[in-house]
């Protein structure tokens, strides 16, 4: 049997953990997964630091950044196989800057080629 597949989720809100970890399970079948929520921190009471919507995937992003540098180096990311980024398309065309718009602009630059 194989190792389970990590995958880490950084999303906007708990609910969309439930359609991906759904999604998955579909694509992997009886492969082992775990899923991750690492974006919102979500508690009944708290939806962490950054808060839920595509400002708190942003503010998230933010944050690894200044830590490591770049995603792909960050090594907390490292004890995933998989990370998955999930923002809803109703933002696309969202007016409001966030705190961290600059993170959004300047990622894929610091992504590299991953």
């Amino acid at each position: 049997m194989s190792d389970p597949v990590r995958i880490g989720l950084v999303a906007e809100g708990v609910t969309d953990w439930v359609v991906i970890d759904a999604a998955i399970h579909s694509m992997l079948g009886e492969r082992p997964y775990s899923l991750k929520l690492l974006q919102p921190e979500s508690s009944a009471f708290h939806a962490g630091q950054f808060g839920g919507g595509w400002k708190g995937v942003s503010g998230w992003c933010g944050l690894v950044c200044d830590r490591s540098g770049r995603l792909k180096e960050d090594i907390v990311l490292d004890t995933y196989d998989v990370l998955i980024l999930h923002l809803d398309a109703d933002v696309a065309d969202e007016k409001e800057p966030s705190q961290r718009a600059a993170v959004l602009i300047s990622l894929p630059a610091r992504l590299g080629n991953h």
